[in-house]
Order: structure tokens, then C-alpha cells, then sequence
């Protein structure tokens, strides 16, 4: 297992913040990483990371902030980007209800993905 720290929670907001944009808006570059389970492994990690950085300094407030900031819902273009994506797996008419959330929670990575969510991906 590799380790990285960051000096301050804004550098490891600001690797966040570029991870998710790379991925969601990166065009053809950004492809073999919106599918990528490693790449949703490790942007997942860097949010929880954010989240325990300002819970460590006290701002539990803040903490919950930035996880609710990452919940699918409410964000109507990363939901369009996923519902498009996710069916462009090879097997993805034969997936099991089980398969399909988790590669939907791949391409959806960091953000956490409801039932409601869900729903309105495979829909």
C-alpha cells in the first residue's frame, strides 16, 4: 500500500476537485479511467481522505459538507454522464441487478450513488 499526505485538507480538495473533473469532463483522454475501478478506488479515497482531514481539525460540519457535495442526486450532469456510460459495457444487458450497481458506483466514483440514483441510471 502506498501512502500520501498533503500538508493541508485544500491540497488534497484541490487534487480531488481536478480528479473529478478530469474524469467527468476530460473527454477522450479521461475514458479508460471512467470505468477504471482502481481510478474509482482511489477517488473515493481521496474524498473520505478530505472528510477525515476536517474532522481531524474539528469541522465535522465541513466534513459532511464535502461527502453531501458528492451524492449523485442533484447533480443532473454527472447523472446524464453516467446513465450514458454505464451502458456502454459489453455485457451490461445480461448484468445482474448486483452487477449493474457496481459498475455503476464505478463510473459514478467519487459520488455515492442512492437507490433513487440507481434507478434513474438504469431506467
Amino acid at each position: 500500500m502506498t501512502t500520501v499526505s498533503f500538508d493541508t485538507p485544500v491540497a488534497a480538495e484541490a487534487l480531488l476537485r481536478a480528479a473529478v473533473l478530469f474524469k467527468f469532463d476530460g473527454g477522450g483522454d479521461a475514458e479508460p479511467y471512467a470505468g477504471s475501478p482502481p481510478y474509482a478506488h482511489a477517488v473515493r479515497r481521496l474524498l473520505a481522505a478530505v472528510a477525515d482531514a476536517h474532522r481531524a481539525a474539528g469541522r465535522a460540519g465541513t466534513a459532511q459538507r464535502w461527502l453531501g457535495l458528492y451524492r449523485l442526486g442533484g447533480h443532473e450532469e454527472r447523472l446524464s454522464f453516467v446513465r450514458e456510460f454505464v451502458r456502454r459495457h459489453p455485457d451490461w444487458d445480461s448484468l445482474d441487478a448486483e452487477a449493474r450497481r457496481a459498475w455503476v458506483e464505478v463510473v459514478a466514483a467519487p459520488y455515492t450513488v442512492s437507490d433513487d440514483d440507481l434507478a434513474q441510471v438504469i431506467a
